[in-house]
C-alpha cells in the first residue's frame, strides 16, 4: 500500500510539474506592424527627412508600458540639408531603448519614446533627400515588414496646440523636453 501511494504521489507530482511548466512557457512575441499611412509628423504624413523627429502608429511596435529615451545633449548632429530643423532635432537619442529599433534604410534611428501602438522617433541625420527608403521596426528581434517611405526635405512646422493623433483619430502620447 504505501509503494502504490509514493507511485500515485510521483505520477501526480510528474503531471503538475509538466503542467505548471507548460502553462508558463513565455508566449511568442507578436511581429511589429505598422502601414506608410501610420507614420506621421504630428498628425499628418510628410517625406522622411534628415533629422526630422516623427511617430510611427501601429501594434505590437514595442513593450505595453512606455520608455522614453533620455536625449545626449553633449552630443548635437544637426542635419546639414535642414538648416532650419528644431533645436530638439539636433541631439542624439539612444538607437535601441527597450528592446526595439526603428531602422531608416538600414540605419538605426533614434528614439525618444517606444511602446506597443507607438514610436517617436528620429530619421537618421545621414538619410538621403531623394527617393524612397525602407523603414523597419524591430522589437524583441522580431522585424516588422519593410514599409517604403518617401525621402524629401518639406519644411515641416510643429503646432503645439494639438497632440499627434493616430491614423484612427485616437490621441497618443506624444514628448516633449523642457
Amino acid at each position: 500500500m504505501m509503494l502504490r501511494a509514493q507511485v500515485l504521489l510521483s505520477v501526480y507530482v510528474a503531471l503538475f510539474t509538466t503542467v505548471a511548466f507548460a502553462q508558463i512557457e513565455p508566449q511568442t512575441p507578436s511581429i511589429p506592424s505598422f502601414e506608410a499611412r501610420g507614420v506621421l509628423f504630428v498628425d499628418r504624413p510628410v517625406p522622411l527627412a534628415p533629422g526630422l523627429i516623427l511617430s510611427i502608429f501601429g501594434s505590437n511596435l514595442g513593450p505595453t508600458t512606455g520608455c522614453q529615451g533620455s536625449a545626449d545633449t553633449q552630443r548635437r548632429t544637426p542635419s546639414p540639408p535642414r538648416p532650419g530643423q528644431a533645436f530638439v532635432e539636433t541631439f542624439t537619442y539612444p538607437k535601441e531603448l527597450c528592446n526595439t529599433q526603428v531602422l531608416v534604410a538600414g540605419i538605426p534611428a533614434g528614439l525618444l519614446y517606444v511602446q506597443s501602438s507607438q514610436i517617436n522617433f528620429q530619421v537618421p541625420p545621414e538619410t538621403p533627400v531623394q527617393g524612397t527608403a525602407d523603414l523597419v521596426v524591430v522589437y524583441q528581434g522580431r522585424s516588422s515588414k519593410r514599409v517604403a517611405m518617401p525621402l524629401g526635405i518639406e519644411a515641416a512646422t510643429l503646432s503645439l496646440e494639438s497632440p499627434a493623433r493616430s491614423p484612427t483619430s485616437g490621441t497618443h502620447r506624444s514628448v516633449t523636453r523642457s
